[in-house]
């Protein structure tokens, strides 16, 4: 909620993230209840009980915080003073890549974010409603080879993107580091 809404109250989104918490174990519990009438852990560790309460903590703590963020906004943050109330790591600025101007660069980012955000909402849309509604639409269900498929692909899609969150930050720091020595070495020359 803090990134996404500019206006995000610290406190509501405290307030729905345990109201979030707290909805979803009574769900948790109160679904265990009604679909097997009694309360165990055989029951509570049912498919329905655990997908009724991650729903509502979704929803319910996204609905608070958004609810209570609108009724009481927070308008003393401002997000372009982040970057001065930040300190730097190593106290030293990233390089300006390729030269570009500071607006140059505050483009490109700004073109980044709407591809990324126009990226997430056709892979959620496809991936997490298109793709399941068509396939339980046609009675589709895989057989053991085209779950073996599934199953790959996916191992596949998960091994590649853990090595890409790993090896992207590194390969990232190795530039900085090459960057910082080549600064470094041209003010030593300077001097």
């Amino acid at each position: 909620m803090a990134i996404l809404m500019k206006t995000a109250s610290a406190k509501w989104c405290t307030v729905g993230a345990i109201s979030g918490l707290i909805g979803g174990i009574a769900t948790w519990i109160l679904t265990a209840y009604i679909t097997k009438d009694e309360i165990t852990i055989a029951t509570l560790g049912g498919d329905y009980p655990f997908l009724y309460s991650n729903i509502v903590s979704i929803c319910f703590s996204g609905l608070v915080a958004i609810a209570g963020s609108m009724v009481e906004p927070d308008l003393k943050f401002d997000w372009s003073h982040l970057g001065a109330q930040l300190p730097l790591v190593d106290d030293m600025p990233p390089p300006n890549e390729n030269g570009r101007t500071n607006e140059e660069v505050k483009v490109l980012l700004t073109k980044s974010y709407w591809n990324s955000v126009y990226a997430a909402n056709f892979l959620f849309l496809f991936l997490c409603l298109l793709l399941p509604v068509a396939l339980y639409l046609s009675g589709v269900v895989f057989g053991k080879t085209g779950f073996g498929i599934w199953l790959v692909v996916f191992m596949a899609w998960c091994f590649l993107g853990g090595l890409s969150v790993i090896i992207l930050p590194v390969t990232d720091f190795k530039k900085d580091m090459a960057a910082a020595a080549a600064k470094n070495k041209a003010e030593s020359m300077g001097q």
